[in-house]
Formats: structure tokens, sequence, C-alpha cells
């Protein structure tokens, strides 16, 4: 849980952890911070990501744990992720992720487009023992990497489209993969090992609500996943997601305003008559 500011086509999200949503599972604790910039553009998407995370515990109760009413708590286990993604909107003329992210545009017809970016991501996990616990797996973790980086880079396709429902009611799905290529450096009992390779991502964007010129009511639902170059038989995948409810209430603007609008819009609707 955490607070939003947006203005114009910028948006910060920052997430801390409350102690009330992340309660203690048995004596460990989590911390983490949790930053995501989007910049909804006309023709540009901008995304960027800031993870840092310390205090894991294993789901459900009971997993490599003597009693089944215990948490196997890790407060000693860290993940850091920064990555940064751009996407371009090819059909930007007819298609806008402003008006279902923002609802500061209205998208009054059904339009979809191509998405083409290019991404990154680096970071690291971080244990002071094995990452496998031995009870879970005492042959794995044994030769488990305690220590796990890593670096990619890579282009992304996607596709994009908004469907609306009497000019009002909107739903957009987006989705895109990517296919990276990147670096990863494990480190165990046994030393370190580095594999090199090619490592597919996924970036998927859900808003549906209602928009109209005084009220409007939405909500969001983005998720990224980066999957790290394997190594050594082994691959760790970091999924980072949003979930976000606007409900928005425009305010009347003042006469001169109000006519400019009005000047506009009669303009507008000429060019749909032609």
């Amino acid at each position: 849980m955490g607070v939003g500011a947006t203005y114009k086509s910028f948006t910060l999200n920052l997430a801390y952890g409350f102690g009330f949503l992340n309660p203690d599972r048995g004596q460990g604790k989590t911390r983490y911070l949790d930053l995501q910039f989007h910049s909804y553009g006309r023709k540009v998407v901008l995304d960027v990501f800031g993870q840092f995370y310390k205090g894991f515990y294993l789901s459900p109760q009971g997993t490599a744990m003597a009693t089944s009413d215990q948490y196997y708590i890790r407060p000693d286990l860290r993940v850091n992720e920064i990555g940064v993604s751009i996407q371009y909107v090819l059909n930007n003329r007819k298609f806008s992720y402003r008006a279902s992210f923002f609802q500061n545009e209205w998208q009054k017809k059904s339009s979809g487009t191509f998405l083409i970016g290019i991404e990154s991501y680096g970071g690291w996990v971080k244990a002071d023992s094995t990452i496998v616990p031995n009870r879970l797996n005492r042959e794995t973790g044994l030769v488990n990497p305690s220590n796990f980086n890593f670096f990619e880079f890579g282009p992304s396709v996607g596709y994009a489209h908004t469907l609306i429902f009497k000019k009002h009611f909107f739903f957009t799905a987006s989705g895109s993969v990517s296919l990276d290529y990147g670096v990863s450096t494990l480190r165990n009992s046994q030393g370190s090992n580095q594999a090199v390779g090619f490592s597919p991502n996924t970036f998927l964007r859900l808003f549906g609500g209602y928009n109209s010129s005084t009220w409007a009511v939405s909500a969001s639902y983005i998720s990224d996943g980066v999957r790290l170059v394997p190594n050594s038989g082994r691959q760790i995948i970091l999924n980072t997601s949003n979930i976000r409810l606007n409900f928005v209430y425009r305010f009347r603007p003042g006469r001169k305003t109000r006519k400019a609008l009005k000047v506009v819009e009669q303009a507008e609707n000429a060019i749909e008559n032609k």
C-alpha cells in the first residue's frame, strides 16, 4: 500500500511496508520500498521500476518447518531490482493510453495499436546463506547460490486495444513480450559461475471503468515479469505488480474556458460529420 501523485502525463507511485498490512511471520521482519514511475505520452510510454525488499517467508505454513502452523522465515534475504521500459505507440492518432489511465482524454471509439520498444533491467538477490533452505532440500541447499546478480537489455513488441461501450464505458488490455540478452552471475560455496543468453520478459496492463465530462471511475493493473538468464540449471523470475483505483470529479471551468471548449467541441463534431 502506498501513495501516488500524478501531474499531466506523469505519475509516481511510492509503496512502503506498513506494519498493519505486513504482519510478522513468527519473528521475521519485512522491509521494502517500491518505486514506480509511469509516463503516458501520446506517442511514447515510459516505465521506471525500483524495488528494494528485505525479509521473506515461505508459503504455505509448515513448509520446511516441523509444525504446520509456522512460517519458515528469511529476514536476511534481499531482492533489489532497477529497470526501465520505453514503448512507442504506432497508432497514436486513434488510441490513447491517457484516456484509460489518467482520464484526461476521452476515447469515444474502439481502437488498437501495435507497440515497439526497448527495455533494460539490473539487480541482485542476496542472502546470508543459501537461497533454497537446507530444510526444504538438503542436496540443493548445499550447492544453491547465496548471491545472484543480473543485467539484461533488449527489444520488445506488443499490442494494446481499447473497447468502448456506449461512449463512456471502456476496457483496455495491453500486452508485450521482449527478448532480452543478459548476463547472470551466481555465487555459492563452490565459487562463482557466469552465464549469458536470451531470456523473454512480459509486460501486462489492464484498465477499465467509466469516463464522462464530470465523473470518472476506473481501475488499473500493471504487471511486469522479468525472467533472469538461467544459470547452472536455476532461474529466478521477478514479478512487479501495481493495482490502482481512481475516483475522479472534474471541476467546472470558468466562463471563458467553457466558451473556448465549446468551440473546440463544435469543430471536432464538424470533422466527424465530414
